[in-house]
């Protein structure tokens, strides 16, 4: 038998087998020119956490309701990413045209976002939001854009899973 939960925004969510996960066929996504990614509501129990649905759904609504000039607005914290990544490992993998890439707003040419995922922080209350993504300067551990209640950003790092910079030791 198959488990089914539906989210206003996402649609249907299955279950995977042997997994607190629920994943959604790939909706658009404004934010991202219209692309269409996966849902992904996680560690999500519903008998346990009643109102996982209803807080995750409104994360998910404030994300949607972001356009593409929302995402002028995170051009800088990517390129900052990016910058930071061919810093701290070197030049030597990252494509030259990466390398030589002076306007924030062409990052994104770099970026293929792959999913989203909702989930609860380590407070059990808050939803955050995590944009996960490949990129061309951190092929190994990729790029997530992290989202307190789905619209505040709060986190851009590898694909680490942390929500917060505090859970990571960063300052």
């Amino acid at each position: 038998m198959t488990e089914k939960i539906n989210s206003g925004p996402a649609g249907v969510l299955i279950k995977r087998p042997g997994q607190d996960w629920w994943i959604s066929s790939p909706i658009a996504i404004p934010l991202l020119d219209g692309a269409k990614l996966p849902i992904i509501y996680v560690d999500l129990v519903p008998e346990r956490d009643p109102t996982f649905i209803a807080a995750a759904d409104q994360a998910l609504n404030s994300f949607l309701a972001m356009t593409l000039a929302d995402r002028d607005t995170l051009s800088e914290s990517v390129y900052k990413n990016c910058q930071d990544t061919i810093h701290s490992l070197g030049g030597d993998y990252i494509p030259e045209e990466i390398l030589n890439l002076h306007n924030a707003q062409d990052i994104w040419r770099y970026v293929e976002p792959t999913e989203l995922c909702l989930t609860r922080g380590n407070d059990n209350d808050d939803i955050y939001l995590q944009l996960l993504c490949e990129c061309g300067w951190e092929q190994e551990h990729g790029l997530q854009l992290v989202f307190h209640e789905g619209y505040r950003l709060v986190r851009v790092s590898q694909q680490d899973g942390y929500l917060t910079d505090e859970e990571a030791g960063e300052d």
